[in-house]
């Protein structure tokens, strides 16, 4: 029953809503920009997860950039960073051998490709369920070597502990394996080391608190009074005005 009087007058102050429109936009700082869609689609449910006001928007080359409330901010970062946000860019091979130089020893190509194949597959290897950081550490030998030497790979994951990554281990080596020529599956050692307690924070729903009768998590609750102090103050305005007039009207009595 009270709340259609409120809603009234928001209907009937248009200017309220464009101010409190535009102090919820000027709030807003970039946090990370150049994501790509996806990272930046996880990111983004991640923080509106945890009610951290933010919003993500687009930029040019199909890359997005992700704005956050600018007193959330250090409080964002650290959530992002505890469940490995942003994500570590990999190189490619393109990359690799795309270099200015022209002719480069056959030494530095052989190291750009076997480095490139690391990246390419800790990229892969990063995008599994529960993955938060990985690498791959590859001895490849050369083909011209005098002593025979065997192919190897070392891979280093950091997960996700609520995720059995265990049970993904041989597809770890699969994939490893069958990316490198002459390289054994055997010969493909795969290190698993779940995040601390300190280094993951864990999605779930926070605890609500009653304001107004209306239930808000509690992160939220200063922001909530912060914008009804912000709405009161031209409300209260406004009521001053309207009284000033309706008193000044009376005191020149009626009008002739």
């Amino acid at each position: 029953m009270q709340r259609r009087p409120f809603l009234m007058v928001l209907t009937r102050c248009p200017t309220l809503i464009l101010a409190v429109a535009l102090l919820a936009g000027c709030n807003m700082t970039e946090l990370y920009s150049q994501l790509d869609e996806q990272e930046g689609n996880e990111m983004l449910a991640l923080l509106l997860q945890h009610n951290i006001s933010s919003e993500k928007r687009p930029v040019k080359d199909n890359r997005v950039s992700l704005y956050v409330n600018s007193g959330k901010i250090p409080a964002a970062m650290e959530l992002l960073r505890q469940n490995g946000y942003p994500r570590d860019k990999f190189s490619t091979i393109k990359d690799l051998f795309s270099a200015d130089k022209l002719i480069a020893t056959p030494y530095e190509d052989r190291t750009r490709y076997i480095y490139g194949l690391s990246q390419e597959l800790a990229d892969t290897l990063s995008r599994v369920d529960g993955v938060m950081t990985a690498r791959v550490h590859l001895v490849v030998p050369a083909e011209d070597a005098r002593e025979p030497e065997v192919a190897s790979a070392a891979v280093f994951i950091k997960h996700n502990p609520n995720y059995e990554m265990d049970e993904h281990v041989s597809q770890i080596k699969s994939i490893v394996a069958s990316g490198i020529e002459s390289l054994a599956y055997d010969a493909v050692n795969v290190a698993l080391f779940p995040a601390g307690q300190g280094d993951f924070v864990q999605i779930g729903e926070e605890p609500l608190r009653s304001v107004l009768s209306i239930d808000l998590a509690a992160g939220s609750v200063i922001d909530f009074y912060l914008l009804l102090a912000f709405m009161a103050v031209p409300f209260a305005l406004s009521v001053a005005f309207n009284v000033y007039l309706f008193l000044a009207r009376r005191a020149r009595g009626p009008a002739s």
